[in-house]
């Protein structure tokens, strides 16, 4: 098409140009295409392609994701000139890509450009990072159901792996800022936000979050006009607990109420936000009083229904309910208390208010009555978050839960780093407590400079406990980024020649009909002198087989053995460290079936294992 118009006699006007490219489908990837070979042409055709109103429906399609602040600063700087937003926010997309690719290709300087991205380009890039984590991947991994003819992006796993990574860290520095706001008394930090936090230590972006409650509010508004209820507080016949309850019903109609055994009302997902904000059936534990109340607040607030969460005493134990007032200052609130079925009541009805109106011998005056349930300020609203879910961590190592996800050691993993880092954020004459449990820097290996370092001991004054954790954690990422402690070579390290090299397919040692790949080994020598090789392997149900051997051990040697399509896809699938290592499979050298005996390994393990034999990319 670029070349229709390149041979258009440009005397026509702009308008009509601009008219025409207004019928290009924003949906169709061609259509963007066409938009820049345009915009290349000529000056002529440059100016009409660079009308605001083409460019405002691609921007929107694309950018789903900011920092608001910064959006609303770029909407000033270009007076709303789509165009011109477009392209500034490409401008910050290639510079991230740059700085992602850098990560990928380089072990030095990993965190000083995770830093830059985590703390300055932030949520601006994180639909660029997005796309590339659905990149297409070779077609040995693929499902034999997928039809796609498309083919792979160059180094698409670890591209994809990066991309996640660096996301992670970008929406994990927004929590740990956050909470840092709520810990000094910040006002402007939101119950909603300080849940939130929580999941980004999964991934999740809390934008993302928060538009999936817009969309169930929007539900729930439906169907309030769908039954005549009133939400305009204005209107005299507005009924506050009619409100509230429809909220409730809405809950219900989302899975997030009933089944609520006392033995399963505390789980360890149960303060990750987005578990309820997906379908009901991909969670299968009842929700905490709490997450219950952080959902109705939630929704009430985008209703127009000013509720808040508060919290009351029975016996030793915390009750926590939701309060909601009503706009006149004459009416008294209702409470909504979510311990077991949801109960909606006056404020006069509730036992706290009785036993004000009790102790004040009957002198209490109406315009105080709003004081016998204040609202949480952040910084409480953080202490009981953060103690839910220790507690809920507790009773999953208790119980044993193993329905909550299928890689169980990561998703434990994952937990402990979200409250570890919480409870870094307060005062404490002690030094934090900082478990590596399992593969946390495996799991985080952006975390420690840009979050840890930078924000949770940032103020740690040197010579204290926090300053030497300080000082323990800087030292690790030095030695993770230092080339000369990290590559390993086979000519002056490996003493047992039956090590076979990294990438190669090997048979488990019960079942051989499940074959795994060697993903690294290590020689370390002990102030002793003392010589010990550890050995990483993974295996298809994704079980890191790790081992470590003396200088008189000896393997069996090395028999390749070949990866079926099924289990190459289910080490991808599986484990959540794939991309980083491994970029496909190689069929350089095969079995007698025809199935590859190594993988194309990273370039990051090319640059570690330099004296390893590792096959190139090539097409199958």
């Amino acid at each position: 098409m670029a070349g229709v118009w390149a041979k258009t006699r440009p005397e026509l006007p702009v308008e009509l140009y601009t008219h025409a490219l207004g019928f290009l489908d924003p949906k169709d990837p061609s259509a963007l295409k066409t938009l820049f070979s345009v915009l290349w042409t000529s000056t002529y055709l440059r100016t009409a392609a660079s009308v605001s109103s083409i460019w405002k429906p691609y921007y929107e399609s694309r950018y789903t994701q900011c920092v608001p602040e910064n959006e609303a600063r770029r909407h000033a700087q270009f007076g709303g000139n789509y165009f011109k937003l477009y392209m500034k926010r490409r401008e910050l997309d290639h510079r991230a890509l740059e700085l992602v690719d850098g990560i990928r290709l380089e072990i030095p300087g990993r965190s000083a450009r995770a830093r830059v991205l985590a703390q300055e380009l932030s949520f601006d890039v994180w639909d660029a990072l997005r796309a590339e984590t659905v990149l297409p991947v070779p077609k040995y991994f693929r499902s034999r159901h997928d039809k796609s003819t498309v083919d792979a992006a160059p180094h698409a796993f670890p591209r994809r792996y990066w991309a996640r990574a660096v996301q992670g860290v970008i929406a994990r520095y927004w929590a740990v800022r956050m909470w840092q706001r709520a810990v000094a008394g910040d006002p402007g930090v939101t119950f909603e936000e300080v849940l939130l936090g929580f999941s980004t230590f999964l991934g999740w972006s809390p934008y993302v979050l928060s538009q999936a409650l817009d969309n169930i509010a929007t539900s729930c508004r439906q169907t309030c006009l769908a039954q005549k209820i009133i939400l305009d507080q204005a209107n005299p016949e507005f009924d506050l607990a009619k409100a509230c309850d429809t909220v409730i019903v809405q809950m219900h109609e989302e899975g997030w109420m009933g089944d609520d055994e006392e033995d399963m009302d505390e789980h360890l997902l149960d303060i990750y936000p987005h578990i309820p904000l997906m379908k009901s059936e991909e969670f299968s534990f009842a929700l905490s009083a709490f997450s219950k109340v952080w959902l109705f607040v939630a929704l009430c607030c985008r209703l127009g229904l000013d509720a808040y969460p508060t919290m009351t005493v029975s016996g030793t134990a915390p009750v926590y309910q939701s309060c909601v007032r009503p706009r006149d200052p004459a009416k008294l609130p209702v409470v909504v208390d979510f311990t077991t079925s949801p109960l909606i009541r006056p404020l006069n009805h509730t036992p706290i208010y009785q036993e004000v109106l009790r102790l004040s011998e009957g002198h209490f005056q109406p315009e105080m009555a709003r004081m016998c349930m204040p609202e949480l300020p952040a910084n409480a609203l953080f202490m009981v978050a953060l103690n839910q879910a220790g507690q809920s961590l507790s009773l999953y190592k208790e119980e044993e839960h193993d329905d909550w996800l299928h890689f169980e050691k990561q998703r434990l993993c994952t937990a402990i780093h979200a409250i570890q880092c919480a409870r870094m954020l307060l005062p404490s004459i002690e030094a934090p407590t900082l478990i590596h449990y399992g593969q946390m820097w495996d799991t985080f290996p952006l975390d420690w400079q840009a979050i840890v370092l930078d924000v949770l001991l940032a103020d740690a004054p040197l010579g204290s406990p926090r300053g030497g954790l300080a000082v323990e954690v800087g030292l690790s990422v030095r030695e993770s980024e230092d080339l000369d402690k990290l590559i390993m070579r086979r000519s002056g390290d490996l003493r047992n020649k039956n090590i076979p090299d990294v990438g190669s397919v090997v048979a488990h040692s019960i079942r051989d009909n499940f074959p795994g790949f060697e993903l690294d080994w290590k020689v370390s020598v002990d102030e002793q002198g003392e010589w010990s090789l550890y050995i990483r392997r993974v295996f298809a149900d994704a079980f890191d087989d790790s081992g470590l051997m003396s200088e008189g051990s000896q393997l069996e040697p090395y028999v390749p053995k070949g990866v079926s399509k099924m289990f190459a896809r289910s080490w991808s699938l599986q484990w959540s460290h794939f991309g980083r290592y491994v970029e496909d499979v190689s069929f350089e050298d095969a079995d007698k079936d025809g199935q590859p005996t190594r993988l194309v390994m990273t370039a990051e393990m090319r640059t570690l294992y330099p004296e390893d034999r590792i096959p190139e990319a090539k097409p199958y």
